[in-house]
Formats: structure tokens, C-alpha cells, sequence
């Protein structure tokens, strides 16, 4: 009797205690064992996480980037340019559909230093798709001060950077640079379109003659010598009609043109052997003539390539 109480104590004492390791065995397993739900919980929010974030919908109202660009003058103060400049872009304050960004605006961050050296043009017209796209604008408004005689010109012209077009333009002469200021804000908003703007045509009166004042081409871009031949007036002889060719090289010097009228008249500018060729049609009772170029034509027409009549 005595054995079989000893063997039930010892029985009953076994069994607690290997509950009590039991138990304090799956206390120690329990973080193990809830870890991976708690990881599958993470796992389910980590694609979210590390998934590319999507650009947040633009709201329908949000204002458009305008880079305003500093006016530029020939022969104008400095002050007078910045004044104007800051008029211009005191235009687009208030206005909850455009937002213009001046270039200083972009001169004060720290960044636009090394993307301006960065930028493979120089000029800053040339630069204009760089420049908006550094500025996150897709509209550009350039502005140009001068002075024709006694007059004040401001000349504005409205960009669209993606299509490489001017969207709108406007120019207006006044007598005083005062005039000019106290107009800049209507004409912002006349080229912006925010302003009706009334075409106006111009027409001389019969018998009238006029003078106009033709300067040279501003390049962006593009070779000195091209724009030298977009420049070129020519004169005045009515509507003439030409078949012109010409063969240059990098150097205008070494150019050969070919220049056909309407009558057949034909000559043929060597500027490689300095020396130019009529030759008379037909009707003008044929032959063949030279003149040297540099004395009996001006040297200036192999200053530039293809430009015969400079």
C-alpha cells in the first residue's frame, strides 16, 4: 500500500512537472510560431511599400507654369530693364491659372548653376526647351526693349515650348520709356490672351512712300551665316522671280551661286575665283561679261553664303 502511494505521488509530481516544462516550452515557442503571421502581415503591406508611387492626378484648376524670361535691350539701361521685367511678371500675381517663374526666380536655387552647365547652348533663346523644362514650365514669354528713333519698342511673344512655336506676339511703340511701363501689365495680357487683342492692318496711302529700318538677324542656334542670308533686303525692282543655287563650303570665300531670271538673264557668282559672269540671253542679244568681285561688284556678296544680292 505504501509502494503504490509512493508511486502515485511520484506519478503526479512527474506529471506537473513535465506540464510546467511543457508549458513554459511553448511559451518560449509561442513568438516563434505567431512570428510568421506577423511577418505574412507585413509582407502583405510591403508591396505597397516598396511599389512605384503613382503621380498624383493634377487637379483641374492647377495653375500653368509661365518661365517669364528677362527683357532684353540693345543700347537700354540696365535699370529699365529690370523695371520692365518686374512689371511683366507683376502681371501674372493674383491670377490662379498661370503662374509665372521668373529667371530669378530659377537663378536663386542652388541647382541651377550646374544645370546651366550642363546645357549644351549657350544662348539663352537657343536654350529655351532646356530652360522650360529645368523650370517645369511648357510656356515661355520672351520680351525685347529698343528704341527706333524717337520711339520706345516693347516687343512680347508667347511660346509653346512642345510645339517650338510662338503661340502669340505683340508690339507696340511708345513716346516715353514711363508710357511704355505704365502699358506692360495690358500687353502681358493681350499676348497671354487674357485681353482681347484688335488686329489692326496697316496701309500706306496711295503714292505713299515709307523707310524702314532693316537690322540684322539675332541667331539661336544657328550659323552667323545663315542668318546673314535671312537678312538679306535685296532692292527694289518690283516682283522679280529667280532660280538661285549655290554650292559653300565652310568658308563663304570658296562659294559658287548661280542666279537665273525670269528673262534667262543668268550669272554666275565664283566667289572661289573672285570673279562674276553675266551671261545675257537671247533678248538681250546674247554674250558673255565678267566683273571682278572686290572692284567692279561688292566683296560682301562672298561674305556669306548664298546671298548674291548682299
Amino acid at each position: 500500500m505504501f509502494r503504490l502511494l509512493l508511486l502515485s505521488t511520484l506519478f503526479f509530481a512527474f506529471s506537473a512537472q513535465a506540464e510546467e516544462k511543457a508549458d513554459a516550452k511553448a511559451a518560449e515557442e509561442k513568438p516563434a510560431t505567431e512570428a510568421p503571421a506577423a511577418n505574412a502581415d507585413e509582407s502583405k503591406e510591403a508591396p505597397a511599400a516598396d511599389a512605384p508611387k503613382k503621380e498624383e492626378a493634377k487637379p483641374a484648376g492647377e495653375a500653368t507654369k509661365v518661365l517669364i524670361m528677362d527683357v532684353e535691350g540693345v543700347d537700354v539701361e540696365e535699370t529699365a530693364l529690370k523695371t520692365t521685367t518686374e512689371l511683366i511678371a507683376g502681371a501674372f500675381d493674383g491670377r490662379t491659372d498661370v503662374n509665372g517663374v521668373t529667371m530669378s526666380s530659377l537663378k536663386d536655387l542652388a541647382s541651377w548653376a550646374s544645370a546651366q552647365e550642363a546645357m549644351s547652348c549657350k544662348d539663352k533663346l537657343a536654350c529655351l526647351s532646356e530652360l522650360s523644362k529645368y523650370a517645369e514650365a511648357p510656356a515661355v514669354l520672351k520680351s525685347d526693349l529698343g528704341k527706333v528713333g524717337t520711339q520706345w519698342v516693347l516687343t512680347l511673344v508667347h511660346f509653346d515650348v512642345k510645339t517650338a512655336s510662338a503661340k502669340n506676339r505683340l508690339s507696340q511703340s511708345f513716346g516715353t520709356i514711363s508710357e511704355m511701363q505704365q502699358n506692360a501689365k495690358d500687353m502681358v495680357a493681350k499676348v497671354m490672351g487674357w485681353k482681347e487683342q484688335v488686329a489692326t492692318n496697316f496701309k500706306l496711302g496711295d503714292g505713299e512712300k515709307i523707310s524702314l529700318a532693316v537690322f540684322n538677324l539675332k541667331t539661336a542656334g544657328v550659323s552667323e551665316n545663315i542668318a546673314a542670308n535671312l537678312t538679306q533686303v535685296g532692292y527694289d525692282a518690283g516682283l522679280v522671280i529667280v532660280n538661285f543655287g549655290a554650292v559653300c563650303p565652310d568658308d563663304p570665300r570658296q562659294q559658287k551661286m548661280k542666279t537665273v531670271y525670269g528673262d534667262f538673264d543668268t550669272v554666275l557668282t565664283r566667289c572661289d575665283l573672285g570673279v562674276e559672269y553675266i551671261i545675257a540671253p537671247t533678248s538681250r542679244g546674247g554674250g558673255c561679261t565678267h566683273r571682278i568681285i572686290g572692284q567692279d561688284v561688292d566683296g560682301r556678296i562672298c561674305d556669306a553664303c548664298g546671298c548674291p544680292f548682299c
